[in-house]
This record gives structure tokens, C-alpha cells and sequence, in this order.
């Protein structure tokens, strides 16, 4: 099979070799997801009503600044995609973002919660960064056993330019920013502890703990619980790799269009 566009061809085994080579082979799955959705939904018995669709459309519209039906059949002539696509896509949005309401509803995000509340905890955390552990280990007595402070050794001492004009704090960060293993010491520890040190980017770090926030079900905790819990029926369903964001498909729609255009236009 040959993929036609405007300056020629390629196989779909190309595009496949591409994708893969330069790391965007989720794309595959995701376009799997697309059918993958529609079935699920029309199993489900959802539909999709007349004013919906026309409001996925004004939104798709309005995202790319297409305010005039001329504009908007420029864009579908220029990407070789009819009227008829573009509806296609709009219902394929509506559906999905239904699907995930029935299977992300609150009872369903709020049980999620329940049994899964500790993955959405933060940890405020300053680090110190050295380019050895012999350095970090140094450091590390000299604030355990000397009592110096550990935000002026970052200030004086760090290597992370990031952190080091704020004592090395680092900020507020969730679990899923260090290895399991680190994730449950900086969880598990107190107010205050100096942790490390660790390898870090080939070099070492310290870690001190400034405070543990127990989740919250606040409504990005419930945003980030729906996503969760959709990522997992895809896997379920059999779509492994998916990402369950719900606009799959503007790899066909020129989600990054006005981009292209600008960077076409100074090349021209």
C-alpha cells in the first residue's frame, strides 16, 4: 500500500520504519485505539447527538483558527481530507470522551483513589548535585556531623544550576519521579532527612526531605485518576502502548499545522 501526499509517496512500511526509528512507534497504537474506542462505544449503545458533534467541530475550528468555512476547506483541501473525515473525527472525539465518562465516572475515580492514594502523594525535596560520591559523601558528613546547613552547601557547592540559587530546592515532585525504590525512602521519610547519596546524570546527589503532602482527591488528582484509569482498559482491551489522551488521531488532522506553516513559510 502507498501513502499519496502533496510532494509524492511512500509504503507504509516506510512510515512504519520512520515511526520506529525515531521513536514515535506509540503512534501505531494509537491509531488502534481509534477503532478500538468506536466499537467499545457503539457496544456501549452511545451515540452522538447533532449539537455535540457540531461543537467538537467549533472547537476543533477554533483550535486551529480556522473561523471561516473557506478556511476550514483550505485546511481540509491542503491535507487531502474531505468534510466527510473531519466529521468522522469530530464524532470519534465525542464518543471517546463519553467512553471515558462511564469508565472514569466519580464512583469509579473515587474507589481508584481509595486503594491507590499513596501513588498521589508529592514530596517537597532540595538536592545537592557533585560529580562524585566521594564528594557526596563528604558533604553528607559535614551536614550530619558538622551541622552545616544544607541549603548554603547547595548554594555553595552544587552542580545543578537550576536548584542552586534557592539552597537547592527543588520543588514539589510526585513519585513517579524517582526509581521505586528511592520513591518509598523519600516517601517514608521525615521532615529534614538527608537522604543518599545517589548516582545521578554520572554523577552523585543528596536529597533532604522538606515535607510530605498526603493526597487529596482535588480535581487534577481526579483528572490524573481518569487518565489512569483509562490507560489501563486500553491495555485491557489489548491497545498495550496506547496513551489515553482522547484527541488520538490529529496525526491525520494537523494538530501542529500553524507550526508547520510558520517554519514552510521562512524556508520560502
Amino acid at each position: 500500500m502507498k501513502i499519496v501526499h502533496r510532494n509524492g509517496s511512500l509504503t507504509a512500511d516506510d512510515l512504519l520504519r520512520h515511526l520506529a526509528l525515531t521513536g514515535q512507534s506509540h503512534l501505531f497504537a494509537e491509531a488502534a485505539l481509534v477503532g478500538v474506542v468506536l466499537a467499545a462505544a457503539r457496544q456501549r449503545g452511545l451515540a452522538v447527538s447533532d449539537d455535540q458533534l457540531q461543537q467538537a467541530a467549533d472547537r476543533y475550528r477554533a483550535d486551529r483558527g480556522l473561523y471561516a468555512a473557506a478556511e476550514t476547506l483550505e485546511f481540509l483541501r491542503r491535507h487531502g481530507l474531505t468534510d466527510e473525515d473531519l466529521e468522522r473525527f469530530c464524532e470519534y472525539q465525542v464518543l471517546a470522551a463519553a467512553l471515558k465518562d462511564q469508565l472514569a465516572g466519580d464512583p469509579a475515580v473515587e474507589a481508584y483513589f481509595v486503594v491507590h492514594r499513596g501513588l498521589f502523594d508529592r514530596a517537597k525535596v532540595s538536592v545537592i548535585r557533585l560529580a562524585t560520591a566521594g564528594q557526596a559523601e563528604e558533604v553528607l558528613m559535614r551536614i550530619t556531623e558538622d551541622g552545616e546547613d544544607f541549603g548554603q552547601l547547595a548554594r555553595q557547592l552544587s552542580l545543578d544550576p537550576a536548584t542552586r540559587p534557592g539552597g537547592g530546592y527543588l520543588g514539589e515532585v510526585s513519585r513517579a519521579t524517582f526509581p521505586p525504590p528511592l520513591a518509598a525512602r523519600v516517601f517514608n521519610a521525615r521532615p529534614g532527612d538527608v537522604l543518599g547519596p545517589f548516582e545521578a546524570d554520572g554523577g552523585a546527589q543528596l536529597l533532604r526531605v522538606e515535607g510530605i503532602a498526603r493526597a487529596e482527591l482535588t480535581g487534577p488528582v481526579r483528572a490524573e485518576i481518569r487518565e489512569r484509569i483509562f490507560l489501563e482498559w486500553t491495555r485491557a482491551v489489548g491497545v498495550p502502548d496506547a496513551t489515553s489522551g482522547l484527541a488520538i488521531g490529529t496525526l491525520f488532522l494537523g494538530e501542529h499545522e500553524h507550526g508547520q506553516e510558520g517554519q514552510e513559510q521562512r524556508s520560502g
